[in-house]
Order: C-alpha cells, then sequence, then structure tokens
C-alpha cells in the first residue's frame, strides 16, 4: 500500500478549491485534492493501464446510444455528492449520464 503525503506550497497546508484548480491548470503532474489538502498522484503501472483500457472499451461499447458516455482517467471529478466532501479526484474511468 502506498502512502502520499500532502503537497507542501508555499507554507500552506489548505487550498480553496479555487486554488487547487488554479494551480492544476499550470502543473505539470497529476494531482488530487481531498478537503483542502492536495496529494500528488503516481503513474499507473502497466497492469493497471491495461485494465483500464479494457474496462472503458467494454463500457464504451455498452452504453452506446444509452445517453451515458464513458472518460479516462484525465477527465476531473468532483466527489462532493458522492463523498460529502470536497474532493477532485481523477479516477481510471467515469461514465457521465447524459440528461
Amino acid at each position: 500500500m502506498e502512502i502520499r503525503e500532502p503537497f507542501v506550497a508555499y507554507g500552506k497546508k489548505h487550498f480553496t478549491i479555487a486554488e487547487y484548480l488554479e494551480m492544476e491548470n499550470v502543473a505539470t503532474k497529476k494531482s488530487e485534492y481531498f478537503q483542502g489538502e492536495i496529494f500528488a498522484m503516481s503513474g499507473a503501472k502497466l497492469s493497471h493501464n491495461v485494465i483500464a483500457v479494457n474496462t472503458l472499451t467494454s463500457l464504451h461499447s455498452k452504453l452506446k446510444g444509452k445517453g451515458c458516455r464513458p472518460f479516462g482517467s484525465d477527465m476531473r471529478v468532483h466527489m462532493r455528492k458522492i463523498l460529502c466532501s470536497h474532493t477532485l479526484t481523477s479516477p481510471s474511468f467515469v461514465a457521465n449520464l447524459q440528461r
């Protein structure tokens, strides 16, 4: 199990969502935001990428024409309604229901 330390910039430990998104717009590495803290994300291993691509491909074919679209890991997701906290993350894949 990998332990990730919080990202610390300018001696500050807690950030607003707006500050995080501003930093993300110019960042060269991925990170995620959890309740005011920013955590660096490590790169995925080959086996993880193979599983993610296969799952995303399968999701795409199953959801075609059903008003739902799958996205890969570069899609930023705000998890407030799901986790009852301010979390911004980039999951391996996500499906978006079009309403």
